[in-house]
């Protein structure tokens, strides 16, 4: 029997959180939360987490993602910090008023979502789907693991980013290429300025959460990617080359390279001028 790519259960597991998450967000939104957060809101509603760090785990997210998803939810007004009673120097998250009234209605909304999508399915389906799903990720953790371990044993660099809401992740192996900054009107108006990003081979990045990206087909030859939940720029793709443009914006850490230069200057904006002595062309 031959084999259908779009069949597997990669891509078709891809489609269907896809689903889910424009599901969630289309509930979540009039409640005031995000679909992104709602790990931080469940583990901090059941006492699993309470400072940055170990929400950070919880959600399986790095620090500095997180760290912007919880100043965003407490500029909503969905968390405070409180000073910590066993350490001044650190604080604990806890969830607001405001939150805690909403959430028995987010979760409600999103049992109710869940029992739409599964119409059909009898209890023995959908409790046998919910075991092969939790077995799937497992798999999936453990290739993860094994693959990051045998990165650190060959001592290969791995640079890891992310998008603002912690939605989408990415790893890439091995040094990064020196980014230019593309100046043209279509970066522009995709990044909100101007675009610095890196060449990275595509066998060389591992993206987590891909079907929180959306892809633009901006020309018939590239397709840029963004966020579907929280909107950040991450990658310019021409499908048919073996590599990918990475935002360095996106990056979480150092990333040990420096600009090289600025094209297509001839679009740029009038806002600001470059300066910086690097190669600029016009085109």
């Amino acid at each position: 029997m031959d084999e259908d790519v779009l069949s597997t259960p990669g891509h078709l597991t891809s489609l269907a959180a896809r689903g889910f998450a424009r599901l969630s967000e289309s509930r979540l939104k009039p409640l005031g939360f995000g679909v992104g957060q709602l790990p931080v809101l469940v583990a901090l509603q059941n006492g699993k987490a309470s400072t940055q760090r170990d929400l950070a785990r919880f959600a399986r997210v790095e620090q500095p993602p997180m760290a912007q998803m919880l100043a965003r939810m407490e500029r909503d007004g969905l968390i405070e910090r409180t000073p910590d009673p066993a350490d001044g120097r650190s604080s604990r998250i806890v969830l607001t008023k405001t939150a805690q009234h909403s959430m028995p209605e987010a979760i409600a909304a999103l049992f109710e979502g869940n029992k739409e999508a599964l119409t059909g399915f009898t209890d023995a389906e959908a409790e046998q789907l919910v075991d092969l799903l939790k077995r799937l990720i497992e798999n999936l953790d453990q290739i993860a693991s094994t693959e990051s371990s045998a990165a650190l044993e060959r001592g290969t660099l791995m640079h890891k980013g992310s998008c603002l809401c912690g939605a989408v992740t990415f790893e890439i192996e091995g040094d990064l290429r020196a980014p230019d900054a593309c100046h043209c009107s279509k970066c522009r108006k995709h990044s909100g300025h101007f675009f610095a990003s890196t060449d990275v081979p595509k066998r060389q990045i591992t993206i987590q959460g891909g079907e929180s990206v959306t892809w633009y087909q901006s020309s018939e030859k590239v397709r840029r990617g963004f966020c579907g939940v929280c909107g950040s720029s991450l990658f310019w793709d021409p499908p048919h080359h073996d590599w990918i443009a990475v935002a360095m914006g996106a990056f979480d850490g150092p990333t040990e390279t420096k600009l090289r230069m600025h094209i297509f200057v001839a679009d740029k904006g009038d806002y600001y001028d470059i300066t910086d002595n690097l190669p600029q062309n016009e085109q």
